[in-house]
């Protein structure tokens, strides 16, 4: 197949390209820099470089793919970026049966409380991705008026190649002399690792059932964001030291992004699991992979 990637050159679109390109697809990936497009093309990936709202400058490339995956976020503008984006793949796509991947995320389910949430769970956004759980309903809808055949996924918080939100546990105790999290640090953080996570995109490419949303959080994997920052601070030699950050002076510096880290949440993987045979296999869990692989000091 022929595949259009937003976010090409990003921390999750890397992993998902090469995904792609080891199974055999033809990838034309979209960067926001025209300095990343050797990164492109050392994965063997044709590149377009281009913002994410300028639109007609990469619609060309989409209209030849037989698929489109959107990865890209803007942090100027998510909102706007986002829509404009999604805006351009219904107007290309609108009564075909080309699939289109949209990656929303489980930070749409707000706290979860101790019970799993499931993909039909109401969603609960914080402010921060609230635009986020609209999209997911008016995709879901132009499914249901067989305009679009999209299928949505929700990445939970994503570790692995030493990089993602763990890694700002890693660097706060590179940094300092503790890792550093937010607020009590027993609030829950849902995992999943980058590669299998690149290949549950490839798996929805074809195995996914249009309109449906999979959640993509390893059931095996739940850690609180303490026994995370712990891992982190043995992993970068501080034998284990962590220390709370007041969430109040967490928003002075990280703004609406401090809430989304002190969110709780319980989210269940088994729709992708059982509907689309996706199979975690990691070779490190989030703690292991914090003490002893891609984050650890004798990785780095």
């Amino acid at each position: 197949m022929k595949i259009f990637v937003t976010g090409a050159t990003g921390y999750i679109g890397r992993a998902v390209c090469s995904q792609l390109k080891e199974e055999g697809h033809e990838v034309t990936g979209l960067t926001s820099k025209e300095s990343h497009r050797h990164i492109l093309e050392e994965l063997g990936v044709e590149p377009v470089a281009a913002d994410l709202q300028e639109t007609e400058k990469w619609k060309p490339y989409l209209q030849k793919a037989d698929a489109a995956i959107h990865l890209a976020q803007d942090p100027q503008k998510p909102a706007e970026a986002d829509r404009a984006a999604v805006d351009a793949v219904m107007d290309v796509f609108a009564g075909t049966t080309k699939r289109f991947i949209y990656t929303s995320g489980v930070w749409v389910l707000g706290n979860t409380g101790p019970e799993k949430a499931s993909e039909v769970t109401p969603t609960n956004p914080i402010p921060m991705v609230e635009w986020r759980a609209d999209t997911e309903k008016r995709l879901v809808a132009a499914e249901a008026a067989k305009s679009l055949n999209v299928v949505i996924i929700r990445p939970g918080i994503v570790y692995g190649l030493g990089g993602g939100i763990p890694a700002m546990l890693a660097r706060s105790a590179y940094e300092g002399d503790a890792a550093r999290y937010i607020g009590d640090g027993e609030n829950l953080w849902p995992m999943v690792e980058i590669e299998d996570l690149a290949r549950l995109y490839v798996l929805a490419l074809t195995k996914g059932k249009a309109g449906e949303i999979y959640n993509a959080v390893d059931n095996g994997q739940s850690f609180t964001v303490r026994e995370l920052a712990e891992a982190a601070s043995v992993g970068a030699g501080q034998e284990g030291k962590t220390q709370s950050w007041p969430l109040k002076e967490a928003r002075q510096e990280l703004g609406p992004f401090a809430d989304a880290l002190c969110l709780s949440q319980n989210v269940s993987g088994a729709k992708a699991m059982e509907f689309l045979e996706w199979t975690p296999r990691a070779p490190y869990n989030a703690i292991e992979d914090l003490k002893l692989g891609s984050y650890a000091e004798q990785s780095v």
